[in-house]
């Protein structure tokens, strides 16, 4: 008999924050756009409807991304809880997590929607440079003449050409699901975490967080260069941390070799990883209790945390991002 499909599907695995679960098995989700904390198991967090499913040409479901990261999670569970108790793992282990991170780092909602905006700046701008820009007045009517057959109406076209003079007026939605193809990278990025200095950190008070986008990279301010980004993962100035459990913390930066023991964290460094949740996460922090400065934490950090800008400085209007978008949509 065949299995039902799986609709509601993790962009933080379950696995994962069941080692952010409180003594009763609930993980605490910070909500930094509504400024509420409410409880729920590791099952029905951090997950969303179809988030990885393409639709096929059939109308039916592809869920090959979703088979896939589930393999992926699978081989990873039983390291990261050796990890946890200060094991740095080795051979096909260290290879089984350096993608399992890698895939982490590029499938949140937080990269999706970051690459997917990404996709509608670039579709703009190579537009304007290109001097063909759809949304051009006089470019838009002679388009949308050839498509209905006749002319436009002179009311019609003085009502057009003032909505299309005004930015104001006009958003490009984009759908959110171009973003999964940033998931391709992995594979590459996962050869560069394998060759890392890793670290576990040790955290006394097991107060540190995770959140919806778990994996951060941080790069010197000097490195930040638009157009042409920080150097990415190959900047060997910039160090990747990863939360492993409240009280242990992976961090991984370009050094002589790991460091086979657990190193004590201090209270500003804690306060630093926490920190770095919520300025990276898209909208969620998750820990393993309810805590009003966690709270005060979040919301301090409203807005999405990640955003790739591609250094053009032409004005372009908003982009609006789709969970599915129609074939018969388009700017509007």
């Amino acid at each position: 008999m065949k299995q039902p499909r799986a609709k509601g599907q993790h962009y933080v695995p379950r696995f994962y924050l069941s080692y952010f679960a409180g003594p009763d098995g609930f993980v605490h989700t910070y909500d930094k756009q509504e400024g509420i904390c409410r409880a729920s198991k590791p099952e029905d967090t951090g997950k969303e409807s179809n988030f990885y499913s393409v639709d096929g040409p059939d109308g039916v479901r592809w869920d090959e991304l979703e088979t896939t990261l589930s393999k992926i999670e699978s081989l990873a569970a039983p390291v990261h809880a050796r990890l946890v108790t200060g094991s740095i793992p080795t051979g096909d282990d260290r290879d089984a997590y350096a993608l399992f991170l890698a895939t982490l780092y590029l499938r949140t909602p937080a990269m999706v929607n970051a690459m997917a905006g990404f996709y509608g700046d670039l579709a703009q701008v190579t537009a304007l440079i290109a001097d063909k820009n759809p949304l051009d007045p006089e470019t838009f009517l002679e388009n949308y003449e050839k498509n209905i057959g006749k002319p436009v109406e002179p009311a019609d076209r003085q009502r057009i050409v003032s909505i299309l003079g005004d930015k104001k007026n006009i958003t490009m939605n984009v759908d959110r699901r171009v973003g999964l193809n940033a998931i391709n990278s992995a594979p590459d990025i996962a050869k560069l975490l394998r060759q890392m200095s890793w670290l576990v950190l040790d955290v006394d008070e097991a107060n540190l967080i995770t959140s919806d986008n778990p994996v951060v990279r941080v790069s010197p301010p000097e490195a930040r260069n638009s157009p042409y980004g920080d150097g990415g993962f190959l900047h060997k100035q910039m160090y990747v941390t990863v939360p492993l459990a409240p009280h242990r913390m992976l961090e991984m930066a370009w050094g002589a070799g790991d460091h086979l023991r657990v190193v004590k964290a201090d209270r500003e460094r804690r306060k630093l990883y926490n920190r770095q949740r919520a300025m990276f996460s898209e909208r969620y922090l998750y820990a393993n209790r309810r805590d009003q400065g966690l709270l005060s934490l979040a919301t301090k950090y409203p807005s999405p945390g990640m955003r790739i800008d591609i250094g053009h400085p032409s004005e372009r209007f908003p982009i609006r991002l789709q969970r599915r978008l129609k074939a018969d949509r388009g700017a509007s």
